[in-house]
């Protein structure tokens, strides 16, 4: 028995025939049929030197504590910082904080909600004095309003934590409301340990 798919409102082709279409199709055309292509934005070495260059410029902000997760960019559009803890609690601008493990995280610097700023941040980070929470972290951000006229924007991502080394993650945003998963980490008595870069 030949399986019969629809793919548009008046034409139906058999599973053979959609399978070799899909086949011959490029990634970027399949994104496209997906309507994701708009949503994915390759870097190339260049476009992150130049991102890592615009945002180092600046001077980081808000608390270190023992582990920091720091997101700059450089447009007048809110751009929103999310990680979840190992509790399973995500810390952003709807709940700044949590304590996780008897230890307080902290989302200290939120940027053009209001107040706008061509040199934005956010910045949560884990009290001073304790060892972060123990167990696995993913931090995203949210392309959360346009306030610039810009096409995209480019930004980064900063962990620094008390033991291990600190990385820094380039990314560009296109689409208000999209979602761009950074990272997952473990942080241990040993120090983190990167596991997922998205």
């Amino acid at each position: 028995m030949i399986k019969a798919i629809r793919i548009s409102k008046n034409y139906v082709v058999s599973e053979y025939e959609y399978l070799k279409f899909i086949e011959q199709m490029t990634d970027k055309d399949l994104l496209k049929m997906l309507g994701l292509y708009d949503r994915t934005i390759t870097l190339t070495l260049e476009d992150e030197i130049a991102i890592i260059q615009t945002t180092s410029q600046v001077t980081t902000e808000g608390g270190r504590g023992s582990l920091k997760i720091n997101l700059k960019w450089n447009t007048y559009d809110d751009l929103d910082l999310h990680v979840i803890d190992p509790d399973n609690v995500e810390i952003y601008y709807r709940n700044k904080a949590s304590e996780c493990q008897g230890i307080i995280g902290l989302l200290d610097v939120d940027a053009n909600a209001s107040n706008l700023t061509k040199v934005p941040q956010e910045n949560i980070f884990w009290e001073e004095g304790k060892n972060a929470p123990l167990g696995r972290y993913k931090v995203f951000v949210e392309y959360f309003a346009k306030k610039d006229d810009v096409e995209e924007v480019p930004f980064t991502v900063t962990i620094y934590p008390q033991r291990g080394i600190s990385k820094v993650f380039t990314k560009k945003v296109r689409n208000v409301k999209e979602r761009l998963d950074i990272v997952e980490f473990d942080y241990t008595e040993n120090g983190i340990s990167y596991i997922t870069a998205y």
